[in-house]
């Protein structure tokens, strides 16, 4: 049976817990009584007893959820769906919905809340959540270990920052929960085949070259995201992409220093900026991607520019 709404209160979260004489991570029985603080978006983990109840609630706030540990199911009015670790769950606004708890594995739940206020603060938050395209209420395993480190990483940061209370936190925060709703819709583009795949993450060795390329990577640290040997793991990207592990981060690089040449007109600038930390070398693989050198590339027509981008 639902309850009436839950009526939106704006206080200091932190000062509630005080009052209470409890903190956020001593509920495990019952549910927490969620106070948006003034920035609108409010961050806690729920670790589950074995006697932990929730009732079927509506809520007027957004959330997204993180099964950290455990196991058990997420129910809704009609449907009953199972979860566990590394699941990852969006919660819409008065959604009734309850979490129930496999007796032998209690869950710890890791949750963001945000309401109105944070998207009448932050007008990016309402247009990320008009256009997710993220079916709600259903379960999203997060598959690789590269994926699970992004989510894990920033939920981490956002605790602290809430915890901390310093200056420009609730910016931060608010920064966090955009980061976290951009990483579930890449999850949704990229997931849909990914999730349909068995074997190795290639997806998250793919996700992390893409997101930094501009760092010093090496084939072993790949080769462990997806727990399988070099050798494995070249083979199999290869197959995947069509390319080497090394050829596809060179045309990375070699993108991202064309943006950056026609954004700064400056080579030395753009090569370490893409990554490449000696100039020599950034000529040689530049000119062998192209078929032309940086400078050249420099000098020609805005359309010729876009042309050899698109080639690479």
């Amino acid at each position: 049976m639902s309850h009436p709404n839950r009526k939106l209160r704006m206080v200091d979260p932190a000062r509630s817990a005080r009052d209470k004489g409890k903190s956020w991570s001593d509920l495990r029985s019952s549910l927490l009584d969620v106070r948006l603080p003034r920035h609108g978006i409010f961050v806690f983990e729920s670790h589950h007893s074995e006697t932990f109840h929730m009732e079927m609630t509506r809520w007027p706030f957004h959330k997204i959820g993180l099964v950290a540990v455990g196991k058990g199911w997420l129910e809704t009015p009609g449907n009953k769906l199972k979860i566990g670790a590394d699941v990852l769950i969006h919660l819409p606004s008065d959604q009734p919905h309850r979490f129930l708890d496999d007796p032998a594995a209690p869950m710890t739940l890791v949750m963001v809340c945000w309401g109105r206020p944070a998207e009448e603060q932050n007008a990016l938050i309402g247009q990320a959540i008009r256009s997710w395209g993220i079916p709600p209420m259903q379960p999203r395993r997060l598959t690789g270990a590269y994926q699970r480190g992004v989510i894990r990483e920033n939920l981490r940061r956002m605790l602290r920052e809430q915890e901390g209370g310093g200056l420009g936190s609730g910016a931060l925060i608010h920064a966090g929960l955009l980061q976290l709703i951009v990483q579930m819709q890449r999850l949704a583009v990229r997931g849909e085949a990914g999730l349909r795949r068995e074997g190795p993450d290639l997806d998250g060795v793919i996700q992390y070259i893409d997101e930094n390329f501009d760092k010093p990577l090496q084939l072993e640290d790949l080769a462990d995201l997806c727990g399988i040997s070099t050798r494995r793991m070249t083979t199999l990207f290869k197959e995947r992409t069509g390319r080497t592990v090394v050829g596809y981060l060179t045309e990375k690089r070699i993108q991202f220093a064309m943006a950056r040449l026609r954004q700064t007109g400056r080579i030395l600038y753009a090569a370490y900026e893409a990554g490449f930390t000696d100039l020599a070398y950034f000529y040689r693989v530049f000119k062998k991607a192209t078929g032309i050198t940086p400078r050249q590339f420099l000098d020609s027509p805005e359309d010729d520019q876009d042309l050899w981008r698109a080639l690479l």
